[in-house]
């Protein structure tokens, strides 16, 4: 029996430019607007994902968004969601990731010759939250790191937890920590950028991964975990989830929310919450 025989899978997926002008996903074919490097998909029993392309060089919208198209095309054809939790990880650490990869190397080599500037450094990160038959594959590659909110028993005692899942890599890593269309090995390790790693379906569990536009980089621009969480705790739905996280920064700067950020020399301290003005990406998925 497959995950969607037995539980309600419920998903959605929001992308914004600079100017939180919404990029909508069945457009995603067509030649996308050069101020948007973030992308986000969802496909119904097939899985979220988020890309944030990397600024620092030319191409990267492209690259975010052909990446996550092509990690959900690829795990629906592979058929994914039929597999148990080994065969699901080794499908997605063996041939889905390196598939994304070589998809980009592809168009990079198609598409060089006709751009008058260099965009053979595109690149982007990525968070995917992919459905097999028992387990969700979570998968990190760079900073779109993947949230968590579930009940889960602790020494016997059961509670909520939530928080980050995959861990964040990205400071002088860049290129190193993305997919990036040069073949780079897939490790498995957190401190190389890469994790791959299966967690057991249950209802009741919901997830979302963002791009750093929702999160920042920055302390001044980190969102307070309780607005995180009630994202997770308080939407019936995965649209209404993804609609608040994606607003969120522009509603906390318009309430001059404060943020407590731990200075090296004077300690803790409050300051405003200021966004990081850059595109956001943000995708949820829940186990009803």
């Amino acid at each position: 029996m497959s995950a969607a025989e037995r539980f309600r899978i419920d998903g959605a997926a929001i992308s914004f430019d600079k100017d939180h002008t919404p990029h909508h996903l069945a457009e995603y074919g067509v030649k996308p607007a050069r101020e948007n490097q973030d992308a986000a998909i969802y496909v119904p029993n097939v899985g979220s994902f988020v890309g944030d392309g990397v600024g620092a060089y030319k191409g990267s919208e492209y690259a975010s968004r052909l990446v996550v198209r092509g990690m959900a095309q690829r795990a629906e054809d592979l058929g994914i969601r039929h597999m148990e939790k080994l065969e699901a990880e080794e499908a997605v650490r063996d041939d889905v990731l390196p598939y994304v990869d070589r998809l980009l190397a592809e168009y990079k080599d198609k598409h060089f010759e006709k751009w008058d500037e260099d965009i053979s450094q595109a690149a982007t990160t990525l968070g995917g939250l992919i459905v097999a038959r028992t387990h969700l594959v979570v998968v990190g590659v760079g900073d779109s790191p993947v949230y968590a909110r579930g009940q889960r028993t602790v020494n016997g005692v059961v509670g909520t937890m939530f928080g980050p899942i995959t861990k964040e890599q990205c400071e002088g890593r860049m290129l190193a920590n993305s997919i990036n269309g040069r073949g780079r090995p897939i490790t498995n390790d957190p401190d190389k950028g890469d994790q791959i790693s299966a967690i057991p379906l249950k209802r009741g569990d919901r997830y979302f991964i963002a791009s750093d536009g929702l999160l920042g980089d920055k302390p001044f621009q980190r969102i307070p975990s309780d607005r995180l969480k009630s994202a997770l705790m308080e939407y019936p739905s995965a649209q209404q989830a993804a609609e608040y996280l994606a607003n969120l920064p522009a509603l906390l700067d318009a309430q001059n929310e404060r943020v407590i950020v731990d200075d090296p020399e004077i300690g803790p301290c409050s300051m405003f919450y200021t966004p990081k003005y850059d595109d956001l990406s943000v995708a949820t998925l829940f186990i009803n």
